[in-house]
């Protein structure tokens, strides 16, 4: 079953979706005297143990978009865990799988997961899946990108960067979708941007 969350957990949240919806309004606010750019603003979102977002509903509709990782939990059933990240992406609201496989190089193994399976509900809900370019992570792996781009879903190449020196890690990523065999047309963040937000919408 899902987790719960004692009364005062989900009130602290519904407080952290409210600034952050704030924040969401002072980024569009700027966005209107922009010219050649604009910014989203979107939130990764913890998956819990029963699939649902730490993040309730009424909050993660006010985004731009939503990823879903699991942060936690890591070593459930292949079948609990395969269900717990399906539920996830069946969420309405959910935009990208981030980090698919939850794996930390030299630290910790890829959850487990019937990738197939995941790869079949995110092409059926039109979830993106993410090929995470940090040095740490680089998941999903070429053959996995592959895999997922021949189950039908679209990618989001990014870096998972916490600063701005990590950015430069975005090579890591384009090189795990080149051996993908992925092209501009199956990567979401190499679109232009109006189809970028209809895809988010």
């Amino acid at each position: 079953g899902a987790e719960t969350r004692h009364p005062s957990a989900l009130e602290a949240c519904r407080r952290r979706g409210g600034q952050a919806v704030e924040e969401r309004d002072r980024v569009r606010e700027r966005n209107r005297s922009l010219r050649g750019c604009a910014v989203l603003v979107g939130t990764e979102c913890d998956i819990l143990e029963g699939g649902a977002m730490d993040y309730p509903d009424e909050v993660l509709k006010e985004f731009d978009y939503v990823l879903a990782s699991v942060h936690s939990k890591f070593t459930l059933p292949r079948k609990e865990m395969t269900e717990r990240v399906v539920a996830a992406v069946e969420n309405p609201h959910v935009s990208i799988l981030a980090h698919p496989s939850a794996r930390l190089i030299g630290s910790r193994d890829s959850i487990g997961v019937d990738f197939e399976a995941v790869f079949a509900a995110c092409a059926r809900t039109g979830a993106a899946i993410e090929v995470n370019a940090g040095p740490t992570r680089m998941d999903l792996t070429g053959p996995q990108a592959r895999a997922a781009k021949a189950a039908g879903c679209k990618i989001a190449v990014d870096t998972d960067a916490h600063g701005g020196p990590e950015l430069s890690a975005m090579r890591f990523g384009v090189g795990s979708a080149r051996r993908g065999w992925l092209t501009a047309a199956d990567v979401v963040n190499a679109w232009p941007l109006e189809r970028v937000k209809s895809f988010f919408r």
